[in-house]
């Protein structure tokens, strides 16, 4: 696997975070992360769309499901 990014450039990540409804002490929110990077001299994008549930423990947020979707470009 190391080898496949000999030929990579422009590596880039962004995640976002919305549509946030809190309950009591869990939130459930949409989570949509990209990655993308040049490979080869081609665009590649993996995008994961999901739509998680969190709660508080000792001050930090805690996944307790995701349901994700993924698109690989």
């Amino acid at each position: 696997m190391q080898n496949s990014w000999n030929n990579t450039s422009n590596y880039r990540y962004d995640i976002s975070v919305d549509n946030i409804v809190i309950t009591g002490d869990q939130a459930k929110a949409n989570v949509t992360t990209n990655e993308s990077w040049v490979k080869d001299g081609k665009n590649v994008s993996f995008v994961t769309t999901s739509r998680v549930t969190l709660t508080l423990s000792t001050g930090n947020a805690v996944l307790l499901r995701a349901v994700s979707q993924v698109t690989i470009n």
